[in-house]
């Protein structure tokens, strides 16, 4: 549920799409040079029943955080449009584009079921 992007590299494009509408927002074209790639071409999906961005530079940058962020998992700075309010953008808003980054994820420890069982359990007989 706390997903907001599907990304997988496909031949050399990587591609991100928003999880719940399907819909491609983000297209990188890799070029291998040597050693290492390349960006070539990086694409927005500028469709307006699919979205509504229309940034360029505001995209470069949510672009380069969700690499940065779900790819690399570096910590980078979330980055703010400027239309957005200074009171929503430190939280509601970076959940709504962005979700629950991966180290978020890795600081719930997972239960097991015998440790769920046994906690439910303690949580039904309290009432």
């Amino acid at each position: 549920m706390e997903d907001k992007w599907f990304i997988f590299l496909e031949d050399d494009v990587l591609y991100l799409h928003r999880s719940w509408t399907g819909f491609c927002i983000y297209q990188v074209s890799f070029k291998k040079d040597g050693a290492q790639y390349r960006v070539v071409e990086a694409l927005i999906n500028r469709d307006p029943s699919q979205g509504s961005a229309t940034d360029d530079g505001y995209d470069v940058d949510l672009l380069n955080y969700l690499i940065d962020e779900f790819l690399l998992r570096k910590c980078p700075t979330f980055p703010v449009p400027p239309d957005v309010p200074p009171g929503i953008a430190t939280g509601l808003y970076h959940h709504h584009v962005a979700g629950v980054g991966p180290r978020a994820r890795e600081a719930i420890e997972p239960m097991g079921a015998l440790r769920w069982l046994w906690a439910w359990l303690k949580w039904l007989i309290r009432g």
